[in-house]
């Protein structure tokens, strides 16, 4: 291979939550096991064991339809710093292979392998082989691994090689690799999307070369010019950053809900959330290395009547403090207004680009320290799990 051809690799851990969780209990193995909800029925599943993904049930779906499609569930809460430890293992063997890793995610990442098959004496295959080896040896955890020219290549092989395989995509067949399989396999055609693309007919990913790629730029803007060079195979690591800078110049929503267990009409109870969510939220906001200008409530209600306030804010920021203090003046009249037991708590923000701004030095001092405040227990939890670094307000949160 030559040193100019790039080398890229996708490393996917396979139902992830509850790999982990059948390690720490052999005795779930092969059995329908669900890591999020609860038995009640509240609250989404987060991962789904291969054994009860044959009855439908998938990640991200309600906790009450899981149990009706597999009345006979093990519906586990999950334990999320044990699962960060072995993330952290994981990406500890890849870094041992290339020092190019990107981790996308707890159980994903990225590996930059050009350049690397003459220190390892090695081809990518090899490689790949020997990263999968090393994951399954030193971990007991499996991972499905793919190979391409470029991330897209990488990440769709990947997938194509679920459960616990890999798939290697030689250089020059990638459009016929991506031709026969259905357009929602693409990275970035959700439902929606996918729905309007099968109204042109487009229901594989082939379909798109048939389209010209200015027609496809009016019907789906600029997205839709990116699928057509996506679907040829051209250049996806230069498809994945326009992708990303197009992102990063709107305004993104950053959120997070949760359902209660029983409905509650404890202001108490719902500020403690709101303090939780807030935390998430900022974190997520700050890791992204963004700013918010303004602040969302959603409250959902037992008769499942949703009322959604928002507030903008004098100067974006990034501070977890405003968005609870923020979202708390947003609910006292939604409380006020109504007394009716709560289901549902959401706590998002608008968020965008920081950009340079002058300030005067005691609020620049002020903000220091707070920043300061908020990037230890963001490291914290970035070592140990969310729920490592709390406020006491938000602790209240688990403890309804």
């Amino acid at each position: 291979m030559g040193s100019k051809q790039k080398t890229i690799i996708h490393v996917d851990l396979d139902a992830f939550f509850v790999s982990v969780e059948e390690l720490l209990n052999p005795s779930l193995r092969g059995k329908p096991v669900v890591v999020g909800g609860d038995p009640s029925g509240r609250g989404v599943v987060s991962a789904a064991s291969y054994a009860i993904r044959k009855f439908g049930v998938h990640s991200g779906m309600p906790a009450a339809e899981a149990r009706r499609l597999c009345p006979k569930a093990i519906f586990l809460r999950g334990s999320h710093h044990i699962y960060s430890r072995y993330s952290r293992q994981v990406m500890e063997i890849l870094g041992r292979f290339t020092p190019s890793v990107e981790q996308v995610s707890v159980d994903e990442a990225y590996l930059d392998l050009t350049g690397c098959e003459r220190l390892h004496n090695a081809g990518p295959v090899e490689i790949a082989q020997r990263i999968h080896h090393a994951i399954r040896s030193e971990t007991g955890l499996s991972a499905s691994i793919g190979v391409g020219s470029g991330r897209l290549i990488a990440k769709i092989a990947a997938n194509a090689a679920k459960p616990n395989g890999m798939m290697w995509i030689n250089p020059g067949r990638e459009a016929a690799f991506l031709a026969p399989l259905p357009i929602g396999r693409m990275p970035g055609v959700g439902p929606v999307s996918q729905r309007e693309y099968m109204k042109l007919g487009i229901r594989k990913i082939g379909d798109l070369l048939r389209f010209d790629p200015d027609l496809l730029r009016q019907v789906f803007g600029k997205h839709g010019a990116i699928m057509a060079q996506r679907a040829r195979g051209e250049d996806g690591d230069r498809m994945e950053r326009l992708a990303d800078d197009e992102r990063r110049a709107k305004p993104q929503s950053v959120s997070r809900e949760v359902t209660y267990s029983t409905d509650t009409d404890d202001p108490e109870r719902i500020r403690a959330t709101i303090s939780y969510l807030a935390e998430s939220v900022g974190r997520r906001v700050r890791k992204a290395g963004l700013v918010f200008d303004t602040v969302t409530l959603k409250l959902r209600r037992a008769s499942f009547t949703t009322a959604t306030r928002s507030r903008a804010l004098s100067r974006a920021c990034d501070a977890t403090p405003v968005i609870y203090q923020t979202a708390c003046g947003l609910l006292e009249p939604l409380l006020a207004g109504n007394r009716e037991r709560v289901r549902l708590v959401g706590v998002g923000v608008r968020a965008m680009e920081k950009k340079p701004e002058q300030m005067d030095l005691f609020r620049r001092e002020q903000i220091a320290r707070m920043d300061a405040v908020h990037r230890g227990m963001d490291l914290a939890r970035d070592m140990y799990g969310f729920e490592s670094a709390l406020m006491a307000r938000s602790i209240l949160h688990g403890r309804g």
